[in-house]
Protein backbone atom coordinates (compact mmCIF):
# COMPACT_ATOMS: atom_id res chain seq x y z
CA UNK A 1 0.00 0.00 0.00
CA UNK A 2 1.53 3.09 -1.27
CA UNK A 3 1.10 6.39 0.82
CA UNK A 4 -0.15 9.89 -1.12
CA UNK A 5 1.25 12.64 1.03
CA UNK A 6 -1.75 14.93 1.42
CA UNK A 7 0.32 16.88 4.21
CA UNK A 8 4.18 17.17 3.82
CA UNK A 9 6.34 16.64 6.51
CA UNK A 10 7.56 20.41 7.82
CA UNK A 11 11.40 18.60 8.51
CA UNK A 12 13.14 20.52 10.79
CA UNK A 13 12.38 23.94 12.99
CA UNK A 14 15.77 25.53 11.08
CA UNK A 15 15.00 24.41 7.99
CA UNK A 16 11.09 25.14 8.26
CA UNK A 17 12.15 28.93 9.66
CA UNK A 18 13.74 29.85 6.47
CA UNK A 19 11.41 28.96 4.36
CA UNK A 20 10.14 32.09 2.26
CA UNK A 21 6.86 31.66 3.37
CA UNK A 22 7.81 31.16 7.43
CA UNK A 23 11.04 33.12 8.05
CA UNK A 24 8.59 36.71 8.29
CA UNK A 25 6.25 35.00 10.80
CA UNK A 26 6.64 36.28 14.66
CA UNK A 27 8.30 33.53 17.15
CA UNK A 28 4.35 32.79 18.17
CA UNK A 29 3.23 32.89 15.30
CA UNK A 30 5.72 30.54 13.18
CA UNK A 31 5.76 28.23 16.71
CA UNK A 32 1.95 27.99 16.13
CA UNK A 33 2.13 27.06 12.32
CA UNK A 34 4.87 24.57 12.86
CA UNK A 35 3.42 22.24 15.56
CA UNK A 36 0.38 22.23 13.57
CA UNK A 37 1.88 21.38 10.90
CA UNK A 38 3.84 18.36 12.54
CA UNK A 39 0.56 17.33 14.08
CA UNK A 40 -0.95 17.35 10.81
CA UNK A 41 1.87 15.06 9.44
CA UNK A 42 1.87 12.77 12.31
CA UNK A 43 -1.61 12.07 11.96
CA UNK A 44 -1.43 11.03 8.73
CA UNK A 45 1.37 8.74 9.17
CA UNK A 46 -0.91 7.26 12.22
CA UNK A 47 -3.74 6.86 9.62
CA UNK A 48 -1.17 5.00 7.12
CA UNK A 49 -0.43 2.94 9.67
CA UNK A 50 -3.11 1.74 10.95
CA UNK A 51 -4.50 0.65 7.67
CA UNK A 52 -1.37 -0.97 6.56
CA UNK A 53 -1.72 -3.09 9.57
CA UNK A 54 -5.36 -3.58 9.36
CA UNK A 55 -4.45 -5.10 5.53
CA UNK A 56 -1.77 -7.25 7.08
CA UNK A 57 -4.09 -8.98 9.98
CA UNK A 58 -6.79 -9.52 6.71
CA UNK A 59 -5.00 -11.06 4.63
CA UNK A 60 -6.16 -14.90 4.09
CA UNK A 61 -3.52 -16.97 6.55
CA UNK A 62 -2.58 -14.13 8.87
CA UNK A 63 -3.44 -15.76 11.63
CA UNK A 64 -2.29 -18.96 11.27
CA UNK A 65 0.47 -18.61 13.76
CA UNK A 66 -1.70 -18.76 16.68
CA UNK A 67 -3.74 -16.45 18.99
CA UNK A 68 -1.37 -13.79 18.76
CA UNK A 69 -2.56 -12.17 16.01
CA UNK A 70 -3.43 -8.56 17.48
CA UNK A 71 -0.16 -5.85 17.24
CA UNK A 72 0.34 -2.53 17.52
CA UNK A 73 -0.55 -0.52 14.57
CA UNK A 74 0.95 2.55 15.52
CA UNK A 75 3.10 4.42 18.50
CA UNK A 76 1.98 8.39 18.19
CA UNK A 77 4.10 10.78 20.83
CA UNK A 78 0.95 13.24 22.00
CA UNK A 79 2.88 15.73 24.23
CA UNK A 80 2.75 19.42 22.93
CA UNK A 81 6.15 19.33 22.20
CA UNK A 82 6.54 22.93 23.85
CA UNK A 83 9.02 23.06 27.43
CA UNK A 84 7.93 24.19 30.32
CA UNK A 85 10.92 24.65 32.79
CA UNK A 86 13.04 27.30 34.10
CA UNK A 87 16.58 27.78 35.91
CA UNK A 88 15.23 26.60 39.42
CA UNK A 89 14.53 23.23 40.66
CA UNK A 90 10.38 21.89 40.69
CA UNK A 91 9.79 22.73 37.10
CA UNK A 92 8.39 19.90 35.14
CA UNK A 93 8.12 18.59 31.22
CA UNK A 94 5.42 16.34 30.21
CA UNK A 95 5.76 13.89 27.50
CA UNK A 96 2.54 11.46 26.54
CA UNK A 97 2.27 8.71 24.03
CA UNK A 98 -0.53 6.63 22.69
CA UNK A 99 0.29 3.01 21.40
CA UNK A 100 -2.85 1.97 19.16
CA UNK A 101 -4.05 -1.92 18.83
CA UNK A 102 -5.88 -3.61 15.79
CA UNK A 103 -7.78 -4.75 18.45
CA UNK A 104 -8.90 -4.37 22.35
CA UNK A 105 -6.47 -5.59 24.88
CA UNK A 106 -6.38 -5.92 28.99
CA UNK A 107 -3.96 -4.78 31.12
CA UNK A 108 -3.61 -6.09 34.65
CA UNK A 109 -0.89 -6.28 37.44
CA UNK A 110 -1.50 -8.65 39.93
CA UNK A 111 1.40 -9.12 41.05
CA UNK A 112 1.69 -4.82 42.08
CA UNK A 113 5.05 -4.32 40.67
CA UNK A 114 6.42 -2.49 37.60
CA UNK A 115 3.60 -1.17 35.20
CA UNK A 116 4.63 -1.15 30.94
CA UNK A 117 6.44 1.19 29.66
CA UNK A 118 7.60 2.72 26.36
CA UNK A 119 11.01 3.81 24.61
CA UNK A 120 11.52 7.54 23.68
CA UNK A 121 14.55 8.38 21.84
CA UNK A 122 16.40 11.82 21.92
CA UNK A 123 19.10 13.31 20.41
CA UNK A 124 20.42 15.45 23.27
CA UNK A 125 20.07 18.26 20.62
CA UNK A 126 18.72 20.78 23.88
CA UNK A 127 21.88 20.62 26.05
CA UNK A 128 22.65 19.33 29.11
CA UNK A 129 25.94 19.05 31.58
CA UNK A 130 28.85 17.04 30.35
CA UNK A 131 30.51 14.79 33.27
CA UNK A 132 33.83 12.86 32.37
CA UNK A 133 32.30 12.79 28.54
CA UNK A 134 28.75 11.65 29.23
CA UNK A 135 25.75 13.98 29.29
CA UNK A 136 24.76 13.71 33.43
CA UNK A 137 21.32 12.54 33.86
CA UNK A 138 20.54 12.21 30.64
CA UNK A 139 20.03 9.06 28.27
CA UNK A 140 18.26 7.45 25.14
CA UNK A 141 16.53 5.92 24.44
CA UNK A 142 14.37 6.55 28.14
CA UNK A 143 11.28 5.29 29.09
CA UNK A 144 7.70 6.83 29.70
CA UNK A 145 5.08 4.66 31.94
CA UNK A 146 1.93 3.07 31.28
CA UNK A 147 -1.08 5.78 32.39
CA UNK A 148 -4.04 3.90 31.93
CA UNK A 149 -6.38 2.31 28.99
CA UNK A 150 -8.66 3.69 26.66
CA UNK A 151 -12.81 2.84 26.97
CA UNK A 152 -12.98 0.87 23.97
CA UNK A 153 -9.30 -1.31 24.95
CA UNK A 154 -7.68 -0.10 21.65
CA UNK A 155 -5.21 2.23 23.45
CA UNK A 156 -2.59 2.24 25.86
CA UNK A 157 -1.40 6.08 27.03
CA UNK A 158 1.89 6.46 28.69
CA UNK A 159 3.20 9.51 30.09
CA UNK A 160 6.16 10.50 32.46
CA UNK A 161 6.32 14.79 33.87
CA UNK A 162 9.78 15.15 34.85
CA UNK A 163 10.92 17.35 37.49
CA UNK A 164 14.11 19.44 36.51
CA UNK A 165 16.94 19.65 39.12
CA UNK A 166 19.12 22.34 39.93
CA UNK A 167 20.04 24.48 36.84
CA UNK A 168 17.58 22.71 34.43
CA UNK A 169 19.88 19.26 35.17
CA UNK A 170 19.10 15.74 35.08
CA UNK A 171 16.10 15.84 32.86
CA UNK A 172 15.44 13.61 29.74
CA UNK A 173 14.15 16.18 27.58
CA UNK A 174 15.94 19.56 27.02
CA UNK A 175 15.37 22.62 25.19
CA UNK A 176 18.75 25.12 26.62
CA UNK A 177 20.96 25.37 23.57
CA UNK A 178 22.04 28.07 21.32
CA UNK A 179 23.15 26.90 18.01
CA UNK A 180 26.15 29.26 16.27
CA UNK A 181 25.01 30.36 13.15
CA UNK A 182 21.17 30.43 13.72
CA UNK A 183 20.66 32.89 16.42
CA UNK A 184 20.43 36.55 15.16
CA UNK A 185 19.66 38.96 18.64
CA UNK A 186 19.20 41.64 15.64
CA UNK A 187 18.09 44.62 17.54
CA UNK A 188 19.19 45.55 21.28
CA UNK A 189 16.17 44.35 23.71
CA UNK A 190 17.07 47.34 26.26
CA UNK A 191 19.27 50.20 26.77
CA UNK A 192 21.12 53.07 23.91
CA UNK A 193 23.98 53.95 21.80
CA UNK A 194 25.64 56.25 20.02
CA UNK A 195 28.61 56.39 17.67
CA UNK A 196 29.27 53.87 16.63
CA UNK A 197 30.43 53.31 12.95
CA UNK A 198 27.45 52.79 10.67
CA UNK A 199 27.47 49.84 8.36
CA UNK A 200 30.74 48.19 10.74
CA UNK A 201 31.30 44.57 10.64
CA UNK A 202 32.84 42.44 12.67
CA UNK A 203 32.99 40.09 15.76
CA UNK A 204 32.25 40.82 19.63
CA UNK A 205 32.14 39.02 22.69
CA UNK A 206 28.94 39.64 24.18
CA UNK A 207 28.90 39.20 28.28
CA UNK A 208 26.11 36.68 29.57
CA UNK A 209 24.95 38.91 33.08
CA UNK A 210 21.97 36.28 34.34
CA UNK A 211 19.58 33.66 33.52
CA UNK A 212 16.33 35.81 33.43
CA UNK A 213 17.93 38.87 34.23
CA UNK A 214 19.11 37.41 37.81
CA UNK A 215 22.41 37.54 38.32
CA UNK A 216 22.65 35.14 41.22
CA UNK A 217 21.45 31.98 39.14
CA UNK A 218 23.78 32.23 36.06
CA UNK A 219 23.66 29.05 33.91
CA UNK A 220 25.44 30.44 30.51
CA UNK A 221 28.92 32.15 29.30
CA UNK A 222 29.81 34.74 27.25
CA UNK A 223 29.64 34.05 23.31
CA UNK A 224 31.19 35.99 20.26
CA UNK A 225 28.70 37.52 17.65
CA UNK A 226 29.27 38.60 14.21
CA UNK A 227 28.05 42.04 13.69
CA UNK A 228 26.45 44.69 11.24
CA UNK A 229 26.11 48.24 12.78
CA UNK A 230 22.79 49.95 11.76
CA UNK A 231 23.27 53.41 9.29
CA UNK A 232 23.22 55.60 12.25
CA UNK A 233 25.48 54.05 14.97
CA UNK A 234 22.71 53.15 17.14
CA UNK A 235 22.65 49.58 17.33
CA UNK A 236 22.90 46.22 15.49
CA UNK A 237 21.35 45.02 12.31
CA UNK A 238 22.44 41.53 13.43
CA UNK A 239 23.76 39.87 15.71
CA UNK A 240 24.79 36.22 15.02
CA UNK A 241 26.38 34.03 17.58
CA UNK A 242 29.19 32.38 16.23
CA UNK A 243 30.74 30.65 19.01
CA UNK A 244 29.96 26.88 19.12
CA UNK A 245 28.12 26.49 23.31
CA UNK A 246 29.65 24.08 25.50
CA UNK A 247 27.30 21.29 26.56
CA UNK A 248 27.76 21.77 29.35
CA UNK A 249 26.07 25.42 29.32
CA UNK A 250 22.72 25.53 29.34
CA UNK A 251 20.09 28.41 28.04
CA UNK A 252 16.92 29.62 28.81
CA UNK A 253 14.51 32.18 27.40
CA UNK A 254 15.18 35.23 29.20
CA UNK A 255 18.22 35.26 29.61
CA UNK A 256 20.41 37.84 29.13
CA UNK A 257 23.30 39.45 27.04
CA UNK A 258 24.66 42.74 27.38
CA UNK A 259 27.80 44.82 25.47
CA UNK A 260 29.43 48.14 26.31
CA UNK A 261 29.60 49.37 23.43
CA UNK A 262 32.61 51.58 24.45
CA UNK A 263 34.34 48.35 24.31
CA UNK A 264 36.14 46.00 21.25
CA UNK A 265 37.03 48.94 18.95
CA UNK A 266 33.16 49.66 18.54
CA UNK A 267 33.59 53.34 19.48
CA UNK A 268 30.41 53.81 20.69
CA UNK A 269 29.46 54.81 24.17
CA UNK A 270 26.54 53.30 26.26
CA UNK A 271 25.68 49.39 27.05
CA UNK A 272 23.21 47.40 24.72
CA UNK A 273 21.22 44.25 26.01
CA UNK A 274 19.58 41.35 24.35
CA UNK A 275 17.09 38.92 26.22
CA UNK A 276 17.08 35.34 24.70
CA UNK A 277 13.78 34.71 23.25
CA UNK A 278 11.99 30.69 22.81
CA UNK A 279 13.09 31.36 18.89
CA UNK A 280 16.87 31.44 20.00
CA UNK A 281 16.81 28.22 21.62
CA UNK A 282 17.21 24.59 20.16
CA UNK A 283 15.32 21.80 22.24
CA UNK A 284 15.80 18.15 21.69
CA UNK A 285 14.49 15.82 18.48
CA UNK A 286 12.76 12.58 20.41
CA UNK A 287 11.07 10.11 18.14
CA UNK A 288 10.05 6.53 19.02
CA UNK A 289 12.41 4.08 18.11
CA UNK A 290 11.76 0.70 16.82
CA UNK A 291 11.21 -1.52 20.32
CA UNK A 292 8.28 -3.57 22.12
CA UNK A 293 6.41 -2.35 25.06
CA UNK A 294 8.17 -3.45 28.33
CA UNK A 295 5.63 -5.31 30.89
CA UNK A 296 7.57 -4.93 34.10
CA UNK A 297 5.27 -7.26 36.28
CA UNK A 298 2.36 -6.38 34.54
CA UNK A 299 0.09 -8.78 31.88
CA UNK A 300 -1.61 -7.78 28.90
CA UNK A 301 -3.86 -10.29 26.68
CA UNK A 302 -6.45 -10.23 23.99
CA UNK A 303 -10.02 -9.33 25.20
CA UNK A 304 -11.24 -10.55 21.74
CA UNK A 305 -10.51 -14.12 21.63
CA UNK A 306 -7.34 -15.93 23.66
CA UNK A 307 -3.21 -15.24 23.82
CA UNK A 308 -1.39 -11.98 23.72
CA UNK A 309 -1.09 -9.25 21.65
CA UNK A 310 2.50 -8.93 19.86
CA UNK A 311 3.83 -5.74 21.98
CA UNK A 312 6.82 -5.07 19.03
CA UNK A 313 6.54 -1.87 16.46
CA UNK A 314 8.47 -0.56 14.02
CA UNK A 315 10.43 3.08 14.22
CA UNK A 316 7.49 5.57 14.07
CA UNK A 317 7.18 8.39 12.14
CA UNK A 318 8.57 11.99 12.03
CA UNK A 319 10.67 13.00 14.98
CA UNK A 320 9.54 15.75 17.22
CA UNK A 321 11.24 18.90 18.56
CA UNK A 322 10.53 20.68 21.88
CA UNK A 323 10.79 23.82 21.23
CA UNK A 324 11.34 26.35 24.32
CA UNK A 325 8.22 27.70 26.48
CA UNK A 326 8.24 31.31 26.83
CA UNK A 327 10.05 32.94 29.61
CA UNK A 328 6.67 34.57 31.14
CA UNK A 329 6.57 30.51 32.23
CA UNK A 330 9.90 30.62 34.37
CA UNK A 331 10.36 31.86 37.60
CA UNK A 332 13.20 31.52 40.01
Amino acid sequence: MSLIYTTPDPGDWYSWRKKDANKDLSAEEAKRKFLKEQLEFQDQMAYHNANISMYQWNKPGSHAGGDNYNSIATVVLSSPFELIGGSGAGFSVFIAATASFIDPVNVSNPAGGGDPSLQVATNFAGGGVTVNGELEGRSSPFTIDFNGLSDDGREMYFENTYIIGQSNQNINIMANTLLSGSVDFGNATAGSATGMTGGDTGLVNLTYSGSHGTPASKTGVDVSASYLVNGGGTDFVNLIVATEQSSSVIYNAGDVFSLNTATQGLGGTGTLTWTVGPEDITGDTISIPASEISLGTAVITNDIGEGVPNLTYAAQGTPLVYLAASSSLYSD
